[in-house]
């Protein structure tokens, strides 16, 4: 990498704290939904792994500015984009020379983005574990491949990682309403709104919405927003400028989707078809052998599609539970849900065709449905931690015979089933466990009916997720996307 490439990719170098000004990452986003800051110091590695466009990079310069305003020297801060070199040796022999260079220094911070583009990154990563360097450095690294980065991961054990890996995913309904909220309901109440929705985190099987309940109208307007929008930062900002999101954000998110597949090697072809089918068929029970059947695949092929898939954060395949054994049923069917609204919203799109407001439409009619993939990618975030406990491990669904539960959550070792009923008018039935309903807007405490919009908006997060610090980005740094 040349000297001036280097310069050019550190700002701050030059620019020192008003680097922001010029940043081109922060540029990007008109307001940037600002993450809780990891604390980082020198001995250890950090990885932060999530899709792209979820807000990586942004997060990394975020980190970068609140060392400059703790008075780190800004030419001890480097910050490296992977996917512009050609190989892990450049890679190493940058550090290297970075450490040369600051000897002097007794802290060094490296910023590594998107390292899994590079083959076998993570020997990088051993080489500078084990070499006397390490008592000066913190390395902060990226990846876009969560499957590389869970696969290289684990081959480093002892490596200084352990209990610093984090997930980034798109933002939940509850962030979004602390940073969206103010934007987009002018009433004074906003205020008090945002602060009860920050101080609230309940778990699924305990949700306690009462200090929510008067702001139901509210809250339900911004879900209709959320569920446009999604977690993504870019469709958000693009959305509330003008109230609409623009082709070439559909076109972005869809290369994004469609390159991880490619990355790993498989039939593009293939995962979009196994795409279209899951649009179709979303929190509906489907086999291996029936997706086969109608793609016209094997089904092992089938369920390693899902399974990069999965692992790239774009679907959660649910099981169902076996609620005397407590494990999960492996031969019963599944429910897959996507991940994300709007990466849905992009699918469709890319599959169908949708112009703006046909999509909108489309939206509308598939509304039921989408909630539930909502409620599922919600939950999957509350105690989800790198290497330590998956999602899967506490999240499934259930039937047998004519009985069926939407959601089924694992806590302590008790079940608590979740419904979703986005209806008028609700009809509750007997289950064989403790059982929430989600409705539209119906409250009934005694038959344990509560609200879609208020049971998201107080809902917990993982602290291995990054988690809302504050409101918003600083108005000078606003561009238009």
């Amino acid at each position: 990498m040349r000297l001036t490439e280097l310069i050019q990719q550190n700002p701050w170098w030059k620019y020192e704290n008003k680097f922001p000004n010029k940043d081109v990452d922060l540029g990007r986003i008109s307001f940037l939904l600002k993450k809780k800051l990891i604390e980082i110091t020198p001995k250890n590695i950090y990885i932060i792994r999530g899709i792209r466009r979820c807000g990586k990079t942004v997060y990394l310069k975020i980190l970068i500015k609140n060392l400059l305003e703790e008075n780190i020297d800004p030419r001890s801060v480097i910050y490296i984009s992977c996917d512009r070199l050609a190989s892990r040796r450049e890679l190493y022999n940058i550090i290297k020379n970075i450490y040369v260079k600051n000897m002097d220094k007794n802290k060094i911070y490296i910023f590594l983005d998107e390292i899994t583009y590079l083959p076998n990154w993570f020997l990088v990563l051993k080489n500078i574990a084990e070499s006397p360097w390490i008592g000066k450095l913190a390395i902060i690294a990226t990846g876009s491949s969560p499957i590389k980065i869970r696969e290289k991961t684990e081959r480093l054990p002892g490596r200084r990682i352990e209990g610093n890996e984090y997930y980034m995913k798109p933002y939940t309904f509850k962030e979004f309403i602390i940073n969206v909220a103010k934007r987009l309901i002018k009433e004074k109440t906003v205020e008090k709104l945002v602060n009860t929705v920050k101080k609230l985190s309940f778990p699924p099987n305990q949700p306690n919405i009462h200090l929510l309940e008067p702001f139901i109208e509210e809250i339900n307007f911004l879900l209709e927003t959320y569920l446009i929008t999604g977690g993504f930062p870019e469709p958000i900002t693009n959305y509330l400028q003008n109230r609409k999101i623009n082709e070439n954000i559909f076109e972005t998110i869809i290369r994004t989707c469609l390159g991880e597949i490619s990355k790993t090697g498989k039939s593009e072809a293939t995962a979009i078809g196994i795409l279209n089918y899951i649009l179709e068929n979303i929190s509906r029970r489907t086999d291996y052998i029936t997706i086969a059947r109608k793609i016209g695949i094997h089904h092992e092929t089938v369920k390693d599609y899902l399974e990069t898939l999965q692992n790239s954060f774009m679907i959660y395949v649910l099981h169902c539970w076996n609620l005397n054994k407590k494990t999960h049923a492996p031969r019963k069917q599944k429910k897959i849900a996507i991940s994300d609204p709007f990466l849905h919203h992009a699918l469709l799109k890319y599959l169908k065709g949708f112009e703006w407001n046909d999509l909108l439409d489309e939206i509308e009619r598939r509304k039921p449905a989408l909630i539930e993939s909502l409620v599922i990618s919600h939950i999957a975030q509350v105690e989800e931690k790198p290497h330590i406990k998956e999602w899967w491990t506490y999240l499934g669904y259930y039937y047998s015979n004519n009985k069926e539960i939407d959601i089924v959550y694992k806590k302590d070792n008790k079940f608590t089933g979740i419904e979703i009923k986005y209806e008028e008018t609700i009809k509750t039935r007997k289950t064989p466990i403790k059982t929430i309903t989600l409705s539209k807007d119906q409250v009934e405490y005694e038959k344990q009916i509560i609200p879609i919009s208020l049971f998201l908006a107080g809902l917990k997060k993982s602290e291995k997720h990054m988690k809302i610090k504050t409101l918003s980005y600083k108005n000078q740094y606003q561009t238009k996307t």
